[in-house]
């Protein structure tokens, strides 16, 4: 139950818009409407899993060194990774025309199984993660031989 609270916690706090919460209290309530018509289970389950699909365990942490920036991967906490995937679906609704309850569900449902633009971010931070976490793990060994 808890972990339904931050999950909604959360949305209502990304897509609060000048302190207008009622609005985003009726957003989510449309939302998990409509996900339970669209495909004829709980709205809030589809939810639930398709935001658990999307969560890392890490982030970025930018660094700059001269000119150059480098992404240090660090772990990060259950709440901080839900408000990337948030973060995420700002990223990828700025960018649409449409109205916001069906970019939403479209990318919930498409998150719920495991697919969409979402998704392949999530992948991409994953390959990302690995490789910079080699680069490291390289780095280190480098200089304690030297």
């Amino acid at each position: 139950m808890y972990e339904m609270t931050v999950l909604f916690k959360y949305f209502i706090k990304i897509f609060l818009k000048k302190g207008k919460l009622n609005k985003s209290i009726k957003l989510l309530i449309y939302i998990l409407y409509l996900l339970k018509k669209i495909t004829n289970k709980f709205g809030i389950i589809i939810f639930n899993k398709a935001i658990k699909n999307l969560l890392l365990p890490f982030s970025f942490y930018k660094i700059k060194i001269n000119t150059i920036k480098y992404n240090i991967p660090i772990i990060i906490s259950y709440n901080k990774s839900i408000f990337n995937v948030y973060k995420l679906f700002i990223k990828i609704i700025q960018n649409k025309n449409t109205l916001l309850y069906k970019i939403i569900c479209k990318y919930l449902i498409l998150s719920y199984n495991k697919e969409g633009d979402l998704y392949k971010m999530k992948l991409n931070f994953i390959k990302q993660f690995i490789s910079n976490r080699t680069y490291i793990y390289l780095l280190n060994k480098k200089t304690i031989k030297i």
